[in-house]
């Protein structure tokens, strides 16, 4: 399949715009380090936050060159109240992709893994349902999220509660029917399971498992105490919130192992400062080098317009800082400053890391909750610190979600709620044999058709519009996940057994002129009527 020219506008355009400004040293605007007033004014910012949002708590990190210049926490770490920190882990989501990436290029780096080399050439047994087609698949390709992996897959969802050790290959092993969304190389689209499969390579060329790899090639000798791979942190890790029917509670959402590469990875504010400068500084932090220059030159590098506005490298989105883009002094000639960035979404969590290369400036915000509903409100929390920086006001943040997802418990209630009149309806009928049987049944009919939109909506409809399976999707809101289930039962569940009720009048009723029919009193007293 070619490129369609939708993605070559777009990646032309993009990339474009990150050469003018690709040379931040001469950028214009000027980027000025933070002073003790900007760093005072993102901190009053960041709590106003916690406060205005309900959030439980949150940890942040600013780094300038190889220093951290600001480090703190705000909030509670647990439902018992205990104080957050910012060595408090968190589970970082999405963040652990660019931790992924770092130990690609270790083992890049050791000669052990070649970008341009098929995913074969390390799993001989890996495949999707079109094997030939996946047997082309590059390492360099699940870096950029060019594979054509799709977001998800339904034969993920046996896995959601798996946290064993072979979880990973598991998850990777049931790819074998995923249908490629595009030929590899040709699209972007953003998938987790990309870079689980790199997880596994990871894990499989170096002989350790993924998360003791980590821990012994990127946390120990960057000296991130508090990091880890996987879904069992230890006892001092945050819990994560989540807006039960919009009041956050503590809430325990499946952190499956096969996604640990991808999305569950633990650290603290102070373990991201350690990437940050890693990031900033040629892949040496305190000390110890974790990569060479030339390799983490390869991370940064924009490969791909991810779509209008910016592009990925490996593990990192990379735009112009429109944060400092002065609308009344920008012309064509402005050239912005480069940033690197990347956000982590889970059901309990939300998480930023962001950097400036050319200027040395790193942002680290970490937040032990999350509102599925409007996450959009928390997203714009990175890019007003930005804008802080940046000499600028905060942005006035206000959710952008569609109105399904912003309203989806409330909905999913409401479907009970129908369903449940119709239910109680329906029942009152079966009591009434006076009610004419047509007139029944018609009733029943127009029942049935709602059961079986629900469910389609349910089932079909849903997975469509988030991108996602039900199943995946219950599981990561479970207000909403508790009422679909509910809704599911009663559509199916008394759906059929109501359809059953109703029609067997009618059976009988042809059934009473064959054999065994009740002959009436009067035609036993008078035969010859």
């Amino acid at each position: 399949m070619r490129p369609s020219r939708r993605w070559a506008a777009a990646a032309a355009v993009v990339l474009a715009a990150l050469v003018g400004s690709a040379n931040p040293a001469s950028a214009d605007p000027t980027v000025s380090p933070p002073d003790a007033t900007t760093i005072a004014r993102i901190e009053t910012y960041l709590a106003d936050q916690v406060a205005e949002r309900g959030v439980p708590g949150m940890e942040y990190a600013l780094v300038r060159g190889d220093t951290v210049i600001a480090l703190n926490a705000i909030g509670v770490a647990d439902g018992a109240g205990r104080k957050l920190t910012p060595q408090t882990p968190m589970l970082l989501a999405s963040l652990s992709k660019n931790l992924t990436a770092t130990a690609v290029m270790q083992l890049v780096e050791a000669g052990k893994i070649r970008l341009d080399a098929a995913v074969t050439t390390y799993l001989p047994w890996f495949r999707t349902a079109d094997p030939a087609v996946s047997a082309t698949i590059t390492v360099a390709q699940l870096l950029h999220h060019t594979s054509g992996m799709p977001t998800t897959s339904p034969s993920q969802n046996g896995l959601l509660g798996d946290d064993s050790p072979a979880a990973l290959e598991r998850g990777v092993r049931a790819l074998d029917g995923v249908e490629l969304l595009t030929t590899p190389g040709t699209a972007f689209h953003y998938s987790n399971l990309n870079y689980n499969i790199l997880g596994l390579i990871v894990q499989t060329v170096s002989g350790e498992s993924f998360a003791d790899y980590l821990s012994r090639h990127v946390f120990e000798p960057a000296e991130m105490g508090g990091a880890s791979a996987g879904p069992h942190p230890g006892p001092g890790a945050a819990a994560g919130f989540y807006p039960w029917f919009g009041r956050f509670r503590p809430t325990s959402v499946p952190e499956p192992a096969s996604l640990m590469p991808s999305a569950i990875s633990y650290a603290s504010a102070a373990d991201l400062a350690r990437v940050l400068i890693m990031n900033l500084n040629e892949g040496e932090v305190g000390g110890s080098r974790i990569l060479e220059p030339a390799s983490v030159a390869e991370l940064h590098r924009p490969a791909f317009a991810a779509d209008d506005f910016q592009a990925y490298a490996m593990g990192w989105y990379v735009r112009p800082g429109w944060e400092f883009d002065d609308p009344t002094s920008l012309t064509t000639s402005t050239r912005l400053p480069l940033l690197l960035e990347h956000g982590g979404s889970w059901s309990t969590t939300r998480t930023y890391l962001g950097f400036l290369p050319g200027e040395k400036i790193g942002v680290a915000i970490l937040i032990n909750a999350n509102q599925p509903a409007t996450e959009s409100e928390l997203q714009a929390i990175p890019t007003s610190v930005w804008r802080i920086i940046a000499g600028r006001q905060p942005t006035e943040s206000s959710a952008s979600e569609p109105l399904l997802q912003q309203y989806g418990w409330q909905v999913a209630a409401a479907i009970v709620a129908v369903l449940l009149a119709s239910a109680a309806w329906s029942l009152w009928l079966l009591r009434r044999p006076a009610v004419h049987p047509r007139a029944r049944l018609a009733v029943f009919a127009a029942m049935l058709a709602l059961d079986v939109g629900v469910l389609a909506v349910i089932w079909r409809y849903l997975p469509v519009a988030f991108d996602t399976t039900t199943v995946a999707l219950m599981r990561a809101n479970p207000d909403v996940g508790i009422l679909l289930a509910v809704a599911t039962l009663i559509a199916a569940g008394w759906g059929l057994a109501r359809t059953v009720l109703a029609t067997l009048p009618f059976f009988s009723r042809r059934g009473g002129s064959g054999r065994g029919t009740t002959v009436p009193r009067s035609a036993q007293a008078h035969p010859g009527r």
